[in-house]
């Protein structure tokens, strides 16, 4: 495969307090799972907010986002409000579904092989 500069941005950070202990079934375990089977070695992440808690688009760093993205050949935004930032800036990206475990829709192995798919077509074309 092509050595592609990939940056994944998220939303923001999480409002749980942090723990000593990783529990599995985290959104970071089904990350770095998704950035395994797409063949991605290396991967910079961000997040559009630095804030927990509720956010919206208004709290979104435009300027630093457009930044920030300029020097990579691929942009995957996790979920509504990342890509809804990537749109704004017109930025070309993929949009994959939030990785968090209570996101219902990847309770479905058909859902989320075929996004998986569509995003290694991405990436790879």
């Amino acid at each position: 495969m092509n050595k592609i500069r990939v940056l994944v941005v998220g939303m923001n950070p999480s409002s749980r307090p942090t723990r000593k202990k990783i529990f599995k079934n985290s959104t970071f375990d089904r990350l770095i799972s998704w950035m395994n089977l797409l063949s991605i070695d290396y991967f910079s992440f961000m997040n559009v907010c630095d804030r927990p808690g509720a956010v919206s688009i208004r709290d979104v760093d435009m300027k630093t986002l457009t930044e920030a993205s300029r020097s990579y050949s691929k942009i995957i935004a996790l979920g509504g409000i990342a890509s809804d930032a990537l749109k704004r800036c017109r930025i070309v990206h993929f949009r994959l579904p939030h990785p968090s475990p209570r996101n219902r829709l990847l309770n479905d192995p058909a859902y989320e092989f075929s996004v998986l798919r569509d995003c290694r077509n991405y990436l790879y074309e």
